[in-house]
């Protein structure tokens, strides 16, 4: 009748192009390839590695130079005496001493290691399926270790060698330790070639010096010295 009024519905501009056959405007995301989703997912493992490494070496690292420096006298002394002559003559900040490299290596590393670990281990899990997984595995994590050690070990180096307080900063170890050949002595004597552990010069029989720490503070000492010559303590009564 007169009195009904007239609707007009419009449809969603999508709905009315199908209705009419036409081909929607925009087509659904391409998912990402295979290989793109493998390295991502190892870059996401990788930084979740490092951020757990910063807080793992910087939680442990106290432990870890009281470890170097019993271990550089021979397993001798008290832990608790260690970490007191330390922090007294060194302050709190001794105890994190080389902490800086280690994080320069260990964090690239660790990353490294669960990023190529992962990659490689999906890659070869879906191409090699005849083999056993265990196998691709064992071999994901052994090729993953190698790339990791080439980053971590020169920085472990350097960082005992700041711990035990034989180097004042990092790049005097690093220049030291590419300048030197760590695997021979000189006679004081004769200046001859000698291995570390030798009693006595192989050259002219003279008696090789043997480097001891200083008790207190954990410096180098000459033998036979009666005094330290950092921090004065009585080496000989």
């Amino acid at each position: 009748g007169e009195g009904v009024s007239k609707c007009q519905v419009t449809l969603p501009r999508s709905e009315s192009a199908a209705g009419r056959g036409d081909a929607p405007n925009r087509s659904a995301p391409r998912p990402p390839s295979r290989g793109l989703r493998l390295w991502r997912d190892g870059i996401k493992n990788g930084c979740a590695s490092g951020m757990a490494t910063v807080c793992a070496k910087t939680l442990l690292q106290p432990f870890d130079t009281l470890k170097t420096l019993q271990q550089r006298q021979g397993g001798s002394g008290n832990l608790v005496a260690t970490c007191t002559g330390l922090v007294r003559t060194g302050g709190v900040g001794a105890l994190y001493r080389g902490l800086g490299v280690s994080l320069v290596g260990a964090v690239p590393a660790m990353s490294a290691y669960f990023a190529v670990y992962q990659a490689t281990k999906a890659a070869l899990l879906s191409v090699a399926v005849s083999v056993p997984p265990m196998i691709l595995v064992a071999f994901s994590a052994a090729f993953s270790n190698c790339i990791a050690t080439g980053l971590r070990v020169p920085c472990e180096l350097v960082k005992q060698q700041i711990q035990a307080g034989m180097y004042p900063t990092v790049a005097a170890a690093v220049r030291r330790g590419l300048t030197e050949n760590p695997t021979v002595i000189a006679c004081p004597e004769c200046d001859a070639d000698n291995d570390p552990e030798a009693s006595f010069c192989d050259q002219c029989g003279a008696t090789m010096p043997r480097e001891t720490l200083c008790p207190a503070c954990h410096d180098p000492v000459e033998a036979g010295a009666r005094f330290c010559d950092q921090c004065g303590h009585r080496l000989q009564h």
